[in-house]
This record gives structure tokens, sequence and C-alpha cells, in this order.
């Protein structure tokens, strides 16, 4: 039985890319996350964790001075 689930796919980096609810697809077998179903409104603020197993905040950027 293939059930409907809520993930993200991620790259070599860990960056995500992309967000699906969807039965798990043959090509996304080796770079996915399950996550929760509200997690999809934010995921773009996420990366993977370095196990790939669950995800974590991408940290904001230092500020910059002006010039």
């Amino acid at each position: 039985m293939n059930k409907i689930i809520y993930y993200v796919t991620y790259d070599a980096d860990g960056g995500l890319t992309g967000c699906y609810n969807q039965q798990l697809q043959p090509e996304h077998a080796d770079c996915y996350i399950i996550v929760s179903d509200d997690f999809w409104m934010d995921w773009v603020s996420y990366r993977a964790n370095a196990a790939r197993d669950g995800v974590e905040l991408i940290p904001p950027e230092p500020p910059t001075d002006p010039e």
C-alpha cells in the first residue's frame, strides 16, 4: 500500500529542493525526509541536518557593515 505523506527532498549539500504531499516517488527514495503536515508552509527556512534524518532551521545571515 502506498501512503500519502509530506516529505522534503534535499541535495548533496543538504539544501532542500522540494516539499511534497504525495506518495513517495522512486526518484526521491535516496534523498527525502518525512515532515509534519504543517511544515510545508515554511519549508524554505530549513535544511537537512548532518545525519539527513531530520531538518533544522537555516541559521540567519550575520549582518553586514554598511560601507
